[in-house]
């Protein structure tokens, strides 16, 4: 590298100091402006300045500079990071943006982020507003990779409600795959696309029923198919 790039590199990262500097200024300030339009401001010198472009370069840097060992501190500087993901004054990040930055910022924080980010990149079709954003963060911090530590009476976004619902019924996919035939699995998937999250911790109980009461295969599918119908306290009676 040469010392002009040497130089500029060093000026970019002076740059990302100040600027988070002033974001914390902003957020912490206890008279009566307006934190918004503070920000708003300051979003605006920043795409000025060009540094808008810098993004995760620069970010990582920043990381490496700050002690985010406190949980609080962690939180204002995951919070500028989607700050500076902004762009033309947009409340939104674009997806794209918001998975590059998670896989930065999250990665050894967040047990599941490599299944949230492949997740996501499928299943999600428009920008990420800051409450998500915020979200996902909360969301990391309570869960493990069993997904023990969820609420689902809690006030998540749809988009979270829908990835744990997806990965009980990877779950679930993976326990017929060890007790049945890929034709069989095959067909459950495409049967039991729409069956309620509750049910789906009941349909382990059903395969064991296979050894249990050494049943055909085909009769317990059959029950599967029309588990809807089956209470599951006659499922605990056949188990107990």
């Amino acid at each position: 590298m040469n010392s002009s790039s040497s130089s500029s590199c060093t000026s970019n990262f002076i740059d990302i100091v100040e600027i988070y500097r002033r974001y914390c200024d902003i957020r912490s300030r206890k008279d009566d402006q307006n934190p918004k339009e503070a920000l708003t401001q300051l979003l605006k010198l920043v795409e000025l300045r060009g540094q808008a472009c810098l993004r995760y370069n620069d970010l990582s840097k920043l990381m490496s500079y700050l002690d985010l060992v406190d949980s609080a501190r962690f939180a204002c500087f995951y919070d500028f990071v989607f700050f500076m993901c902004r762009e033309n004054g947009q409340k939104n990040i674009t997806l794209e943006k918001a998975i590059e930055a998670w896989k930065l910022v999250l990665k050894g924080r967040f047990r599941l982020l490599n299944e949230w980010c492949n997740f996501v990149e499928k299943h999600q079709r428009h920008n990420v507003s800051e409450d998500t954003w915020q979200q996902v963060l909360a969301f990391s911090r309570c869960v493990h990779e069993d997904l023990e530590g969820y609420d689902p009476k809690g006030a998540w976004p749809v988009l979270i409600d829908d990835f744990v619902d997806h990965m009980h019924r990877c779950e679930s996919v993976k326990c017929f795959s060890f007790f049945f035939p890929p034709g069989i699995v095959d067909s459950y998937l495409n049967h039991w696309k729409f069956v309620p999250l509750e049910c789906i911790s009941t349909i382990v109980m059903w395969t064991r029923c296979v050894f249990v009461l050494n049943l055909n295969v085909i009769v317990v599918y059959d029950i599967l198919l029309n588990f809807h119908e089956v209470e599951s306290s006659t499922v605990s009676w056949f188990l107990n």
